[in-house]
Parts: structure tokens; sequence; C-alpha cells
């Protein structure tokens, strides 16, 4: 197989407006400098020598006491831990200011957790704060965006970022909620004249993960009927690696290294469907314990310059037809990758775990 070059980066994270459950976006759509990357780590800092005092909502407070807040444990599902924040004054780019707030999640059960499980909210001189429209945007060091959809399998703790947008030349304290679906928030302050840790520039790296974490690695097809979902399938393995180039925040090309992972299925719905409606939705790669950004055909793959309505993946087939497809992956190293299949319960249907071609730099 042909070894493409990659550049070993995790995803840089994406704060979704659809994370929040009383936050909404403000709707900006401009392209600035706004984001962050995920492939970062931090020893946890604390507060500086500074000795402004803000006022919050709830009173003042010296910026000199401001400080790290201990981690965040939910009802036994997963556990957040803040690492780092960054105030960034927008000067005459945007009407608004930024607070950048790096957090490491951890889920601990075994259901698939994703970084949109965490809700957030904010408020700044009584006033609530939209999360930032721009937060999927990305820095020059950062290569991947909308890291929200990311699954983390239990016990992997994960890096990720929620943005705010601040009222414009307000430095006064934000007080930041977060929590669950249910509303029910934790807060702390943030002074963004606290010198604040910044963990964007460092270094953030997934513990290597060589075992099925989700299944026992070995149950390659399964009979649909047996799980009561409409569609037989087969995982037959990784069919090519190729190349995909996306261009960075400078508009200059980069290239990833992205996998085929080839399917067999059998559409038993009862209707005509196609092979994504029936099961994506319950298909996951993982990497290191987080699962891997689909991504377009690569440059050397048999569907590359397809439209989306010539792959077989989305194309739609009769009720007791079968068909073979590939969907593409971004992958980060050369760690082995599981391919999970679960039901709506989350029963483990199919499960399969191949080594990836080690990876070389051109």
């Amino acid at each position: 197989m042909k070894k493409i070059s990659i550049k070993k980066t995790l995803c840089a994270t994406a704060a979704a407006v659809m994370m929040m459950a009383s936050v909404t976006g403000c709707g900006k759509e401009e392209e600035k400098t706004t984001a962050t990357t995920a492939e970062t780590t931090v020893e946890a800092g604390t507060a500086s020598d500074a000795t402004d005092t803000t006022e919050a909502g709830t009173g003042d407070v010296a910026a000199s006491e401001m400080e790290l807040p201990d981690k965040f444990v939910y009802d036994g599902k997963f556990e957040v831990q803040i690492v780092g924040y960054e105030y960034l004054d927008s000067g005459e780019d945007y009407e608004y200011d930024f607070l950048n707030v790096y957090f490491d999640l951890t889920p601990l059960d075994d259901r698939l957790r994703n970084v949109k499980t965490i809700y957030w909210t904010a408020t700044q001189s009584g006033t609530e704060l939209d999360l930032d429209p721009n937060s999927s945007l990305t820095y020059d060091d950062a290569e991947h965006t909308s890291d929200i959809w990311l699954c983390i399998q239990q016990g992997v703790t994960f890096r990720s970022m929620v943005q705010f947008a601040l009222n414009k030349g307000d430095t006064s304290v934000v007080t930041v909620g977060i929590g669950e679906k249910n509303g029910e928030y934790e807060y702390f302050d943030v002074d963004p004249k606290w010198d604040m840790p910044d963990i964007r520039h460092e270094k953030f790296e997934l513990a290597k993960v060589d075992a099925p974490a989700y299944g026992p690695g070995n149950m390659p097809e399964f009979t649909g009927a047996d799980y009561d979902v409409k569609y037989d399938l087969k995982i037959n393995g990784i069919t090519d690696y190729s190349s995909v180039m996306e261009l960075d925040t400078d508009q200059s090309p980069v290239y990833y290294t992205c996998v085929g992972i080839s399917y067999t299925i059998t559409n038993h719905s009862g209707k005509e469907d196609s092979p994504f409606m029936l099961f994506s939705s319950d298909n996951h790669v993982f990497q290191d314990g987080v699962s891997l950004m689909d991504t377009s055909p690569g440059q050397e793959s048999v569907d590359y310059g397809k439209t989306q309505e010539d792959l077989p993946l989305y194309q739609k087939i009769q009720d007791g037809e079968t068909i073979d497809f590939v969907e593409y992956y971004m992958i980060r190293t050369d760690s082995p990758i599981e391919v999970v299949q679960r039901d709506f319960k989350g029963t483990i249907m199919g499960d399969m775990v191949f080594e990836v071609e080690p990876i070389t730099e051109n």
C-alpha cells in the first residue's frame, strides 16, 4: 500500500452552538483567527501575582485570587478538568472579543460520549454571552475542526475548547457554567486580566490504545434480525490509503492521510434506502480511543472525484439488495483502528481491529 505523509496532529477544537442549552450563536461568519488546536497539553497553572480588582456579577474578585477550578464530575458519566483560559482582544476586526476555555474530557461509563456531551453558559457584566460562531476556524497550527462530534471511549482523556464572544472591550470577570443537558450547572469565574494559562501551543498526546475497547475485535459481520436493525453488515477491512488536501488559514495546502474501510450491507428496511441512512449513525472508527473524522475520498482512492450522488454510500438500494461501499477517515497516527457497529441501545453488533500501515513523512 502507498504510504502518504501525515502531520500527526489531533483534531482542532470547535465550540459548537449545538452544545448550548441556554446560549445561542450570534450568527457572524467572518473568517479570522479565533479558534484553537486540541494538540496541546498543560500543567494546570495557578493565578499570577496580578493585583487588579474586577467587578463580577457576584461581587469584587481580585485577579490575584483567580485559579483553575477543580474537576467537575457528573453522576459517574464524565469528568471535565479545566486546564486553561485565553482572552483575545480582537481589535477592530470584530464587534466582540474572545474567551477560550480549554478542558480535558474523560468519559466514565461505557456509553459513547462526545465533546457536545457538555453544555456551557457564561455571563459578563450581567449579560448572557454567545458561543462564538467562528470557533470552528483554525490557527495556522490547527488542521482539523468540528471535534464536537468525536466520540471518546471510556477512560480516555481528550482535550477540547469552548469559545465565548465577550462584550467588546469589557475585561470584567466572566462567570462560566458547565453542566449537563438537564440545565444543572456548576460555575467558576475567569478574569480576562489574569495571566491565564494558555495551553494552545503546548503538546497534548492521546495515550496509545492497541486493544479493542468496545468489543472483542473479531466480529466482522452480523445479521440485523438478531439485533432488531434493518440491515445486515460485513466489515471487510482497509482498502487503501490516500491523501486528502485541505487549506490552512493562509490558504496553503495541507495534506492528510485517510484510510478507506470497505463494508458490505444488505437492506432489510422494507423500503428503498441508502447505506448512509441505514447504518452511518451507528458506525464509529476509533484510534487511540477517539473516533476519527470521516472525510471525502483521497486523491489516490477509486472514489476520488466522484460526487456524493455517485458514491455507493449514498445510492438508494431496494429492500433485499446488497451493495459494497467504502467510507474514508482521516487517521492521526500509526495506532491500530477499531471499527465499531452498535445498535441504538449500544449493543455491539460488529467490531474489528485493523493494524495501520506505518506512515512516514515525505
